[in-house]
């Protein structure tokens, strides 16, 4: 699994989500201002890690992303679809670099996850605090 290895390249410590795209996915992906997923994509040794997904995981950007890579990790550790399963991750599959150009509006990007998140059908929640998750607070 692509988290696993992720995990063992990157010092992430406590570094939240937002800490770890400013230093370690904005910078990797700076030539192209792809994604993580456009450049996995680009190399045949690390192609293989991208698929159609087949689970959309809802997190938030202030938590530690050890903690949420590792939630996910646990998550599939024994399940049946552990090794077919493909999980969509906003950090690595959408470009973390300015696009020049109108920002879109907050019901055009509902639009899109609600019918992204319907097409992927598997959901993961990943919450941070068990009696005040800081998932639920927010829109989606």
């Amino acid at each position: 699994m692509f988290l696993q290895w992720l995990m063992s390249r990157l010092v992430l410590g406590r570094l939240t989500t937002e800490q770890a795209a400013q230093i370690y996915i904005r910078p990797r992906t700076c030539l192209r201002r792809g994604s993580v997923t456009d450049e996995l994509t680009a190399q045949a040794d690390s192609m293989h890690y991208v698929g159609a997904a087949t689970w959309f995981v809802s997190h938030t950007w202030s938590n530690a992303l050890a903690d949420t890579l590792e939630a996910i990790i646990r998550f599939f550790d024994g399940r049946d679809d552990a090794a077919t399963a493909c999980v969509w991750l906003d950090f690595l599959t959408t470009p973390q670099h300015a696009i020049a150009g109108p920002s879109k509006d907050s019901s055009w990007y509902m639009g899109v996850f609600r019918s992204n998140i319907a097409r992927i059908g598997g959901v993961l929640l990943v919450v941070d605090v068990w009696d005040n998750p800081t998932a639920l607070k927010r829109a989606w």
